[in-house]
């Protein structure tokens, strides 16, 4: 699916409509009309004056790929006012809902997208405040949790638990059995006091039940962790030296977020029955107003 693009943005704030499909009928004497609430549907116009070729190109550009009115999309603005990543103010949202731990992800889509850096947002693991980041490239790992705009499905946000992560330097011998293996140099003070439980996967994948071994940690000493194997039903896997080792959040953890973000149409797509552009040579080209409506999966 794709994300609709940052610029161009709007000249001025749009206002958003109701599109709730309504039922009528009743006799003629007293008719009625009933409003499919349900469907909580919302459009608005988007309307692009005094812009550059370039721009508006944009904007044509991006209806095409979507194949205009049948392409579905993730609208990531809030009444046009700026960008994802921009100092303009968005909404706060309380305690939105993310997920609850299930021992073994590390990672979840949020509900919104677009969350915004000041005021920075508030994870809490069942109602207990977390500390946590907002990070582009790189993540402070002395946080426990992490936030990437734009990094999840369709364009939402992630949020990343940090969970003491980090990769296996000496693997357990015998790989499969074996009963001790040592993590990266300095990152065994990251972990909590034993005993703990936590994962091992795989390098360069997600963790998921089909590839996590679960061990018992009972002992942390500097950089070498004591393990018991198997764990929760687990199966026990050849460990190797770059394996990934996480401490999860626990299945009776429920994760929520209290930030500020641009939350709009998750899924929309554009109503225009036609191209609403129309251009001749660079220097002369118009446009319709382009009107959007969100969508259910």
């Amino acid at each position: 699916m794709s994300l609709y693009p940052s610029s161009p943005r709007p000249t001025t704030p749009y206002a958003f409509r109701s599109y709730w499909p309504s039922v009528t009928g009743g006799p003629d004497w007293a008719p009625q009309s009933r409003a499919l609430t349900r469907f909580n549907l919302v459009e608005a116009d988007l309307i692009y004056k005094a812009k550059s070729f370039s721009e508006v190109k944009t904007l044509y550009d991006f209806f095409e790929n979507v194949r205009g009115a049948s392409g579905r999309f993730t609208f990531a603005d809030f009444n046009g006012i700026g960008p994802i990543g921009g100092a303009d103010p968005g909404v706060a949202w309380a305690s939105l809902f993310v997920a609850s731990g299930d021992g073994i992800a590390l990672e979840w889509d949020l509900p919104t997208f677009a969350l915004v850096a000041s005021p920075a947002p508030v994870v809490y693991a069942n109602a207990v405040a977390q500390t946590s980041d907002i990070y582009t490239t790189s993540w402070d790992d002395t946080k426990a949790f992490h936030i990437k705009v734009g990094a999840g499905t369709d364009g939402v946000d992630l949020l990343t638990a940090e969970g003491a992560i980090t990769a296996v330097a000496t693997a357990p011998s015998p790989a499969t059995s074996g009963t001790s293996l040592v993590v990266a140099a300095g990152k065994g003070a990251r972990f909590a006091a034993a005993p703990f439980y936590a994962n091992l996967w795989p390098t360069a994948v997600d963790p998921s039940a089909a590839n996590v071994e679960t061990v018992q940690v009972t002992a942390v000493v500097a950089d070498t962790l004591t393990i018991v194997r198997a764990q929760n039903g687990t199966t026990a896997r050849t460990v190797v030296v770059g394996d990934q080792i996480a401490v999860p959040p626990l299945s009776s953890v429920i994760l929520t977020v209290d930030a500020t973000c641009r939350r709009a149409l998750r899924r929309a797509r554009f109503l225009a029955t036609k191209n609403p552009f129309l251009y001749e040579v660079p220097a002369i080209y118009s446009y319709g107003p382009v009107t959007i409506v969100e969508v259910r999966k």
